[in-house]
Formats: structure tokens, sequence, C-alpha cells
């Protein structure tokens, strides 16, 4: 059997609940709008989720693939980010692991994807969102 990831096409859209559209402090956020910063905001209200343009999955090299636990391994990690108001994900993090060979995959798997960027009153903003990546054996 040969091991595959899948990504699952289905955003976790952190503070989706949430209807507020204050931003949220991001303490590693250098870029942004007049005063240097990049404010990120919450979904709900007036603030539209993005949407994923370019998703794919996880690459698992052959050699890694027999070296490592990922051969035997399968699960969801759930990466948080921020996808900045060009649709770039940014201040990637894992918040459900799946050790450290999967995370590392998942987040470099992320970083690669290109959204389009969340809007307020039709104006790109950033938010902060969750997305699942799935690793399944076939």
């Amino acid at each position: 059997m040969r091991p595959t990831c899948v990504i699952m096409a289905a955003l976790i859209l952190s503070g989706i609940a949430i209807t507020q559209d204050k931003p949220v402090p991001s303490p590693n956020s250098s870029q942004g709008e007049g005063s240097g910063k990049l404010h990120v905001y919450r979904i709900g209200g007036d603030v539209k989720p993005p949407r994923a343009l370019f998703a794919p999955n996880p690459k698992l090299d052959e050699r890694g693939q027999q070296s490592s636990s990922e051969v035997k391994y399968q699960g969801v990690a759930i990466v948080d980010m921020i996808v900045d108001t060009e649709g770039r994900p940014r201040d990637v993090t894992v918040e459900k692991t799946l050790g450290p060979d999967l995370d590392k995959k998942a987040i470099e798997a992320v970083k690669t994807w290109r959204f389009e960027p969340a809007t307020k009153k039709g104006k790109p903003v950033a938010v902060e969102i969750k997305v699942e990546v799935t690793f399944r054996l076939n």
C-alpha cells in the first residue's frame, strides 16, 4: 500500500460564530495599511471568508516515507494561519499536531497555498483561519 495524503477542501474558519469584526492582534505582523501593522479580522458580520484558489497536497518523498513513521501514520493536523490581503498564508502554526515530521510537511504545503482574500465591505482584509490537512494511507 502506498501512503498518500489528502487535504480536506473545507476550511475550518476560526471565529465563524463570532459576528464582531474587531481586529485580532497579530504579534508577528509587520505589513499593512498606514500604520505599518497588518490588521487581522475575525470572520463574521461583514467580514467574508477567504476562498482557496490553490491548495496542493503535502509532498511526501519516497525516501522519507520508507525511513520515517509517516508510512504508518494517518490523521488530521489542524493548521492556524493568517491569510493576508494578497491571499498569502502568514504566521503558519500547527494547532493539532501529528508529530514533527507530518507537522513540517503540513506547514510546508500550506505555505504554498493561495487564496482569494477575505473581504470587509468589498475590500480585501487579513483574517485568521484554521485548515485541516489530512494524511491518509491508501
